[in-house]
């Protein structure tokens, strides 16, 4: 059978019991139904780290979850919100329409022990000719954060402390660390 959806012919044949006689033929179409397509976006804490969020996009699939509130918030954008945070939730998605098999996952919930940062505001990349001296970085780590400024991502050697701006003294990339 092809693997593509849509519908396909099956011919079934019953041979004569009398040789003098034609065969039987009966044509059967046989749909092949799309499985839809899912994708888990995020998984996300809620305010108080008590619950958490699913989002998924999905297409020709409807779903179910054993806890929480499933909610469609677009033509292919699912959200399951309020699942407590103790819970692993367990999605069933069904073939929209069909009797086929669901498709049926757990997600498990969140580390919600730390909270979510959001990615500080730079503004415009600054742009720098070769031979010209380097541009002030700068970055808006949001209120109650302050930013760091290493020479690596992990285990380097630090820049600049508590600083919303650094000027290189190098050509060479460096990272950034929030603190709270």
């Amino acid at each position: 059978m092809a693997s593509l959806p849509g519908n396909y012919p099956f011919d079934y044949t019953v041979p004569p019991a009398n040789p003098v006689c034609p065969p039987a033929t009966t044509r059967i179409i046989v749909q092949l139904i799309n499985p839809g397509t899912y994708e888990v976006t995020n998984v996300e804490c809620n305010a108080s780290f008590t619950s958490y969020t699913i989002f998924l996009t999905i297409n020709n699939l409807t779903v179910q979850s054993n806890f929480g509130n499933v909610v469609v918030t677009g033509p292919n954008t699912v959200e399951i919100r309020n699942i407590p945070i103790s819970q692993t939730a367990v999605l069933t998605l069904t073939t929209s329409g069909t009797d086929c098999d669901p498709l049926v996952f757990p997600v498990s919930p969140p580390n919600c022990s730390c909270p979510a940062i959001s990615p500080p505001t730079t503004g415009t990349p600054p742009k720098v000719c070769q031979g010209q001296p380097n541009p002030v970085l700068s970055v808006n780590p949001g209120a109650g954060y302050t930013a760091n400024w290493y020479s690596t991502p992990t285990g380097g050697t630090v820049l600049l402390n508590n600083s919303n701006t650094y000027t290189p003294t190098s050509d060479s990339p460096g990272h950034l660390q929030f603190l709270g």
